[in-house]
């Protein structure tokens, strides 16, 4: 149902979109069936606060807890999905990074030649795949917003008051999100070791996984189940 659109390709524009906008790449991800593309603003960017209602958090950066706005691209040179692009929003003390939902799930290539009946020129192709990377331009500087992002830091603030059971909640994420045993272990032992018995260190646990993730696809998994709780 759609064309393939080549990885490396949208490498290159992807990364020239991320310059324009005073952004850089910060990951690529690949595997069998999936490229991903992380980027982050250096100046689009919030603290969240660092007051928590519980007794034993301590706070293990050197600075305030600052957080980028941020951006992911992915695609498929196999059939498994469109390109898409999401806004994120990048942790600094840890490099956790959470991916908050699609703004395109994915941005359509109309049918193929051999649907179509037709047999176009190479330019023509060409010029099609043109104009898709000047709408992942767009869509890379609308999404780099600093309104959305100012209103996502005070979500995040939200979280940060919100006292959670770590036992309780973590079983009930685990479940909720098909996680294993070990996910769920892993999950509850970060947040021992912070101390942030709060919703926000929940998240924070879930996000941090991602470093320790076994393949490509797991770790963005992990990134997005972390917004699943804001």
């Amino acid at each position: 149902r759609y064309k393939c659109l080549d990885n490396l390709d949208l490498f290159f524009s992807a990364s020239k979109a991320f310059s324009d906008v005073g952004a850089d790449i910060w990951n690529a991800r690949l595997s069998d069936d999936r490229f991903e593309l992380l980027g982050v603003s250096q100046h689009i960017k919030g603290d969240v606060r660092m007051d928590r209602p519980i007794d034993g958090w301590r706070w293990y950066g050197e600075a305030n807890d600052t957080h980028n706005a941020a951006v992911s691209i992915t695609n498929s040179e196999t059939g498994r999905g469109g390109l898409g692009v999401s806004p994120s929003i990048f942790r600094g003390v840890c490099a956790n990074f959470c991916t908050w939902g699609d703004v395109v799930r994915s941005i359509h290539l109309g049918r193929t030649r051999q649907e179509e009946g037709l047999q176009y020129a190479d330019d023509t192709m060409q010029s099609e795949a043109q104009t898709v990377w000047l709408k992942l331009r767009d869509v890379i500087k609308t999404t780099f917003d600093p309104v959305k992002f100012e209103s996502w830091i005070k979500r995040l603030n939200g979280l940060t008051q919100q006292v959670i059971e770590p036992e309780v909640c973590v079983a009930k994420v685990a479940m909720k999100f098909g996680m294993t045993d070990t996910d769920r272990a892993s999950i509850l032992a970060e947040i021992l070791k912070t101390g942030d018995r709060t919703r926000y260190g929940l998240l924070q646990a879930i996000t941090e996984q991602a470093h320790r993730a076994e393949d490509a696809d797991r770790a963005s998994q992990y990134e997005s189940w972390g917004s699943g709780l804001v």
